[in-house]
C-alpha cells in the first residue's frame, strides 16, 4: 500500500516536472523573435509581426550599448500589428530584427525601408568582427548621401557567414509613419523599380495633361473655375511627389529641411483651390449663399491653421482634419444636384475617389 502510495507520488512528480519543462521552453519560445532565413527563392520578404521588435526611447537617452544589454533586450516587444506603426512623434523608437544570412545563396541582397516621411534612421548592421557599421538615412539628409539615388533608403548586405545576425535601427519622425523594412535581391528591386517609375511618369504626366488642358479653357473662356481646378490638380500632384519622396529626389535633393513642411503644405493647397473650385464649379454664391459663407469661413480657418503648423508641426500629422472639408464639399454638391444642377453628380463622385485615395495612401491617419 505504501509503496503504491510511493510509486504515484514519484510518477506524479515526474508529470508535473515534465509538465513545467514544456512550459518553460514553451514560453522561452514565444519570447523569441522569429528569424527571417535568405532563400533564393524567395526574393523579397518584409518584416512583420514576430520578425520585428520595438522598445520606445522617449528622453533620446537609451544607446546602442544599452540595447544590446540583456535587461534592455527583455524590453523589447514584438509588433502587434502586421507592420509597426510610428505613432508617438515625441519619441525616439528602437527596432531589432534577425536575419540568417547564407553563403549558399547566389543573390544578391538588400535592405529597403519603404516610408520616405522617416526623419532620422540610424542602421546598426553586424561586421564580421562582432562589430557594428552605423549608416544614417532619413528626410534631414541630403539625398546625395544614400548609396542607392532610389525614393527609398536602400542598404546593400554582405551576407558573408551562415550566422543569424541580429540588425538594430533607430528611428525619429515628425509625422505618423509606417516603419516598413523588406528585404529584397537586387533583381526584384531592378524590376520593381523601374515599374515604378514608369507609372509615377504616367500619373504626372496626365496630371500635367489635365492641367493644361484646363489652363487653355481657362485662357479662352476666362472663367476662375479652370484656373482652381487646375491649381487644384497641381497640387494633388505635388502631394503625391512630396508624400513618395519623388519631390525630394528631382525638386530639392540638396535642401532637406523643406521635407518638413512639404506634404502639409501640399494638403493645405489642395484643400484651398478644392474649396475654391467648389464654390465657383457648384456657384454656391448665387444658388446657395449661407454654404458659400461657410467655404469662406473654411478657407479662413484653414489658413490660419497651416500658420499654426508652421509654427508647430505636429499640427501637419492630424490629416485627419482634412475630412472637414471633404464632407463639406460633399454636401454641397449633393445640395446643388437636388436643386437641379445635374453636372454636381460628377462633383460628388470626384469628391469620393479623392477621399478614397487620400487616406488609403497614409493608412496611420486613423
Amino acid at each position: 500500500m505504501l509503496g503504491g502510495l510511493k510509486r504515484i507520488g514519484r510518477g506524479a512528480v515526474i508529470k508535473s516536472f515534465f509538465a513545467v519543462l514544456i512550459i518553460v521552453l514553451f514560453s522561452n519560445y514565444a519570447r523569441s523573435q522569429d528569424v527571417v532565413k535568405i532563400d533564393d527563392k524567395v526574393p523579397q520578404h518584409m518584416f512583420s509581426y514576430g520578425e520585428i521588435e520595438s522598445l520606445p526611447d522617449p528622453n533620446n537617452n537609451i544607446t546602442f550599448a544599452d540595447v544590446q544589454k540583456p535587461e534592455f533586450s527583455a524590453r523589447f516587444k514584438k509588433s502587434t500589428t502586421f507592420t509597426p506603426k510610428y505613432y508617438n512623434i515625441k519619441s525616439y523608437f528602437w527596432y531589432k530584427f534577425k536575419i540568417k544570412e547564407s553563403t549558399k545563396s547566389k543573390r544578391h541582397w538588400l535592405l529597403e525601408f519603404f516610408d520616405q516621411t522617416l526623419n532620422d534612421i540610424v542602421l546598426y548592421v553586424p561586421d564580421t568582427n562582432h562589430t557594428f557599421r552605423v549608416y544614417k538615412y532619413g528626410y534631414k539628409y541630403d539625398f546625395a548621401q544614400r548609396e542607392y539615388k532610389h525614393k527609398n533608403f536602400t542598404l546593400d548586405l554582405s551576407n558573408k557567414s551562415d550566422t543569424v545576425a541580429t540588425y538594430y535601427v533607430k528611428i525619429k519622425a515628425t509625422q505618423a509613419a509606417n516603419v516598413l523594412i523588406v528585404l529584397r535581391d537586387i533583381h526584384w528591386f531592378i524590376e520593381y523599380a523601374l515599374s515604378e517609375y514608369l507609372i509615377f511618369g504616367l500619373f504626372f504626366g496626365m496630371i500635367l495633361i489635365f492641367s493644361l488642358y484646363n489652363f487653355l479653357m481657362f485662357i479662352a473662356v476666362r472663367q476662375s473655375r479652370y484656373l482652381y481646378y487646375v491649381l487644384y490638380n497641381l497640387s494633388v500632384g505635388f502631394y503625391e511627389m512630396c508624400q513618395d519622396g519623388i519631390a525630394f529626389q528631382y525638386l530639392w535633393p540638396n535642401t532637406p529641411f523643406l521635407n518638413q513642411y512639404s506634404v502639409g503644405t501640399a494638403v493645405f493647397l489642395s484643400s484651398i483651390f478644392g474649396l475654391l473650385f467648389t464654390s465657383n464649379f457648384l456657384y454656391l454664391k448665387t444658388k446657395a449663399p449661407r454654404l458659400y459663407k461657410v467655404i469662406i469661413a473654411l478657407i479662413v480657418l484653414r489658413c490660419l491653421y497651416f500658420i499654426g503648423c508652421l509654427i508647430d508641426q505636429r499640427l501637419f500629422t492630424y490629416k485627419i482634419l482634412e475630412f472637414i472639408p471633404l464632407v463639406f464639399a460633399f454636401y454641397a454638391g449633393c445640395y446643388i444636384l437636388k436643386k437641379g444642377f445635374k453636372a454636381a453628380r460628377f462633383f460628388c463622385g470626384r469628391v469620393c475617389v479623392f477621399a478614397h485615395w487620400f487616406y488609403s495612401k497614409d493608412i496611420t491617419v486613423f
